[in-house]
C-alpha cells in the first residue's frame, strides 16, 4: 500500500507500481495565493538538496501545487466534518 503524505520536510515516494517516477511532496503554508509560486520554488529547491545530498539522480524536475484548503475532502474527511457539525448542533 502506497503511503504518501505532505510534511513540511517533504516525503518522497518511489513506487514503480503506482507510477514510473518519484514524487517528492512538501507541505507549505501562505496567505496569499501569490504565495504558491514563493512555495513551489522553496519545495524545488529542497528537494533537489535532498536528493543530491543522498546521491539520487534526477533530471527534469516538474512541479505542481495546490492550495489543499480548495481539495476535495476525502471520505474520512467527510465523516469527520459531519460528526463534528452533528456534536455542534447537539446531535450526537
Amino acid at each position: 500500500m502506497l503511503h504518501a503524505r505532505f510534511t513540511a520536510e517533504g516525503h518522497l515516494t518511489y513506487d514503480l507500481a503506482a507510477r514510473p517516477f518519484f514524487t517528492f511532496r512538501f507541505l507549505d503554508s501562505g496567505e496569499a495565493e501569490e504565495d504558491i509560486l514563493d512555495a513551489t520554488a522553496r519545495a524545488e529547491l529542497a528537494a533537489e538538496s535532498r536528493l543530491t545530498e543522498r546521491g539520487y539522480g534526477f533530471k527534469q524536475l516538474t512541479s505542481q501545487a495546490e492550495d489543499l484548503s480548495l481539495a476535495p475532502l476525502g471520505k474520512r474527511q467527510r465523516r469527520e466534518q459531519a460528526a463534528k457539525a452533528a456534536r455542534a448542533d447537539g446531535r450526537s
